[in-house]
């Protein structure tokens, strides 16, 4: 039958577009409407060269990228744009310190800009979900495309990287001896609002409708979305290539690279090392994992018959994925700092804070292992005629600790007696992990 319409509900429902597609039955009709998206961009990059006689060489550049894009959107009321300015400086100088050893110097400087904003370009002024952010949330109708702005406000990534490497290499009989180092100043600024406007969210339009929403979530009107972590990176490395006989060169090495921890300057990180505690431990995102990252690297190049026609090459390295900053942005919206509650049966456009159920938190994965693959190959080669050679060759590669996010927090059915009763690890959090799998 019919079904009236909330009075609160009305001024979000007159911003609904009005079908002009195909019926979908039940009252239920298509809308389409055109959209442009445009990209805009602004690409510039500038060098200087410096020969300062045969033993030294200098140069620098600059390189400077602004991005500009119009983003798809489910309703024309609700556009969003897409931004960037990618800016990289880098200065290499070269000088040859004698007849048997070079060095590299190399310092940098890059800073990435990313950012979205969103717009609610209403008939009249809706409601703000949350107090204080500017705009109405999201509307989510079971069968309907998400009605709003989306659930986070304007993003703004910024990383500054400082950074400066040295490489010498040193030629001794046999041997030709490498060795570097490499340290990298990391600034990551962050603000990742999501959940920020916050969702409501219907079973069915007609409970839209009637205003009987299911649940509400979002951040807190006090919730802090913004990050400012720091963190250093130091690598070292020695490498040898060894000329063991006329036709076979060996080469060898070991990289050492850690970073220290990520840290907010005011000190919001937070962890849940036990999942059955009832808060998180502030102060840090998990424990160190790159202390041990130690890389050995080893390969081969052998003549096979001295003929200079048949090579056989092959080598291996582990690699170490340091830098993961994709663990660092899921955690911006943990308590206590940034609570996300979830609300159920809340009142519609105002949802009652105060009695916030479950709040949700993404922790990282406390005794975390770093990431890395094996690489490894080998490869025969012949050279059957003038200017043609055959490659035999095979390539392989095994990743090990790879992060993946999944629920931690699920149902654990357990019997006691003949009575079956079903729990969670954590009766205080909705857990949503950034872990590692073997």
């Amino acid at each position: 039958g019919n079904v009236g319409v909330n009075p609160a509900v009305a001024p979000y429902l007159a911003e609904f577009p009005h079908a002009n597609g195909a019926s979908l039955g039940q009252g239920i009709a298509a809308y389409d409407f055109p959209f442009d998206q445009k990209l805009d961009e602004h690409f510039a990059q500038g060098r200087l060269d410096y020969n300062g006689g045969p033993s030294h060489q200098l140069f620098a550049r600059y390189t400077i990228d602004d991005t500009q894009q119009a983003l798809p959107t489910d309703y024309p009321q609700f556009p969003r744009d897409f931004f960037s300015r990618n800016q990289f400086f880098t200065g290499e100088y070269r000088q040859v310190l004698s007849a048997v050893t070079f060095n590299t110097m190399r310092a940098g400087f890059s800073r990435t800009r990313i950012g979205q904003n969103v717009f609610a370009n209403t008939s009249q002024p809706l409601g703000e979900f949350v107090p204080g952010r500017g705009l109405m949330g999201d509307i989510d109708i079971g069968g309907f495309k998400r009605f709003g702005p989306q659930s986070s406000a304007n993003l703004r990534l910024v990383q500054n990287v400082f950074s400066f490497q040295d490489d010498i290499v040193h030629t001794r009989g046999r041997h030709v001896l490498k060795a570097g180092a490499l340290v990298e100043r990391y600034q990551d600024n962050m603000v990742n609002p999501t959940f920020s406007l916050g969702i409501y969210r219907f079973a069915e339009i007609s409970a839209f409708l009637q205003n009987l929403p299911a649940n509400f979530v979002g951040l807190t009107p006090a919730a802090e979305f913004d990050r400012y972590w720091r963190f250093t990176l130091v690598g070292l490395y020695a490498h040898d290539d060894f000329q063991i006989a006329p036709h076979l060169t060996l080469n060898a090495g070991l990289r050492y690279e850690f970073q220290t921890m990520p840290k907010d300057i005011y000190g919001r990180d937070s962890a849940l090392p036990d999942l059955t505690a009832a808060q998180p431990t502030t102060g840090q995102l998990y424990l160190n994992p790159t202390y041990k990252n130690i890389s050995p690297r080893a390969g081969f190049a052998w003549d096979v018959f001295g003929d200079g026609r048949t090579a056989l090459r092959g080598g291996y390295g582990l690699y170490f994925n340091t830098n993961n900053h994709q663990n660092l942005i899921v955690t911006v919206t943990n308590p206590p700092a940034t609570p996300r509650p979830v609300i159920v049966n809340p009142t519609f456009p105002n949802p009652p804070f105060d009695r916030a159920g479950a709040i949700s938190i993404r922790p990282i994965q406390w005794e975390l292992e770093n990431p890395r693959v094996h690489v490894f190959n080998i490869a025969l080669q012949r050279e059957i005629m003038w200017k043609t050679a055959v490659t035999l060759g095979y390539a392989g590669s095994r990743g090990k600790h790879l992060l993946r996010s999944g629920d931690i927090n699920t149902a654990r059915p357990t019997t006691v007696g003949n009575i079956l009763t079903i729990g969670t690890t954590s009766t205080s959090y909705s857990c949503y992990c950034t872990r590692v799998c073997a």
